[in-house]
């Protein structure tokens, strides 16, 4: 502490002060402050932990300065330094700017081990540029928004209502108005991280379409998949919800590929229906590279031609087989003009001697045998992030404390 009295400093030195005083607001420390030193030391331990935070929290202040320093003319600049013969003196203006700036950082070093071996008194302290609380809220944001944001993308994995969808078969979700546009508002998110979030809860919707139509077929959707349940354990039929909710997060977080093995048997089936409904097969100019990379396949590489007999497998399993041959080659020839988006498609359907569907029957009747489980992990996620919301809203209640604002609409959160 520090006191001018005539002109005179005098310093009074003391190890009753430490950085709890000025990184904390506990009222009973203060109190034995004042009761040690009196009033007017504990409005300067405060005086001195509101400019600290106000000071950490603030920004520069760039409205003081000159018009000309914080701002940017090109055409200015080129008035200045290349225009006419300027042009061939500025790479020694360039020389002079580099040496400038270099002795600028080097007294400016020497100034922050100064301040840091020796602090300038009070009144000797620029102000932060008295900025609002809403600067300190931006600074804690960009601390925590990493952490924020990616707990957020692991929610999304699971839980579609997050996404501000329903599970198939219901009306409602028990997190209407929680959803990620909330939390992304509350963060200040950034536009690439909305487009990022509505792209997810775009393509969210159209898989739960596709999943949609596989329960609506097996009678699954929504309270009809009691009477399933029913014939597995009557117990499942009385926690139905909690079922359906670890169906879909299974299926939306693709576990053992069953959301790739409905979308892969979809792309078949449609590219199946369109080939027999085709009169004639698909002309040769469209699908000649895919002959060329099979030919040089077998013939130079000497590999199998495993990719015809697994087009052959699929297509008698399936229900088009009945169209008969001339609607097989059809489909064969349309494969091949689309030979490169779906040959990693056929390659999936064929995995196993199993079907597609009778893979994604065992992977969901796993999941609802071990429902609990999904269920322990969607709560898990939920509490991860409700964990990092609190810890982002005490932070900004420490830093409103402590730096002494006065802006209280600031904690209006969704």
């Amino acid at each position: 502490l520090q006191e001018d009295d005539a002109n005179k400093e005098q310093e009074f030195r003391t190890t009753a002060f430490t950085a709890l005083h000025f990184l904390s607001n506990n009222e009973n420390r203060d109190e034995a402050i004042r009761e040690t030193f009196g009033p007017r030391v504990v409005a300067l331990v405060q005086a001195e932990r509101r400019l600290l935070f106000r000071e950490l929290f603030g920004f520069f202040p760039f409205h003081k300065l000159p018009k000309e320093s914080r701002t940017v003319n090109i055409y200015q600049l080129y008035l200045n330094h290349l225009e006419g013969g300027r042009f061939f003196l500025f790479p020694f203006k360039m020389l002079w700017w580099f040496f400038k700036n270099l002795f600028w950082m080097i007294g400016r070093i020497r100034q922050l081990v100064l301040d840091v071996l020796k602090p300038p008194s009070q009144d000797d302290v620029a102000q932060a540029g008295h900025a609002p609380f809403e600067v300190a809220i931006r600074k804690i944001n960009r601390m925590r928004k990493p952490i924020y944001v990616e707990y957020m993308r692991l929610r999304a994995m699971l839980d579609v209502e997050y996404l501000g969808l329903y599970l198939p078969g219901l009306n409602r979700s028990g997190v209407e108005g929680h959803t990620y546009q909330a939390d992304l508002d509350f963060i200040s998110a950034s536009e690439k991280e909305h487009l990022e979030f509505n792209h997810l809860s775009h393509e969210r919707a159209k898989q739960l379409h596709l999943f949609d139509e596989f329960l609506r077929h097996y009678k699954w959707k929504g309270e009809m998949i009691k009477t399933y349940l029913r014939t597995i354990d009557p117990a499942l039929a009385r926690q139905w919800r909690a079922v359906l909710r670890a169906l879909t997060s299974a299926f939306a977080a693709d576990y053992h590929k069953v959301r790739s093995l409905m979308e892969a048997e979809n792309s078949m089936r449609q590219l199946f229906k369109k080939g027999c409904d085709m009169e004639s097969s698909v002309p040769k100019r469209r699908r000649w590279w895919a002959h060329f990379k099979r030919w040089l396949n077998r013939v130079v590489l000497l590999q199998a031609d495993q990719e015809y007999g697994a087009f052959l497998q699929h297509w008698k399993r399936s229900t088009f087989a009945e169209f008969g041959d001339d609607a097989m080659r059809r489909c064969w020839h349309l494969y091949l003009s689309r030979r490169k988006q779906m040959y990693p498609t056929l390659l999936l359907v064929t995995e196993g001697e199993e079907s597609p569907w009778e893979r994604i029957h065992a992977v969901l009747d796993e999941v609802i045998r071990n429902n609990s489980i999904w269920t322990e992990e969607l709560l898990t996620m939920r509490t991860l992030q409700t964990i990092t919301q609190l810890d982002l809203r005490l932070y900004r209640e420490l830093v409103y404390t402590l730096g002494d604002y006065h802006e209280p609409e600031m904690f209006e959160a969704p």
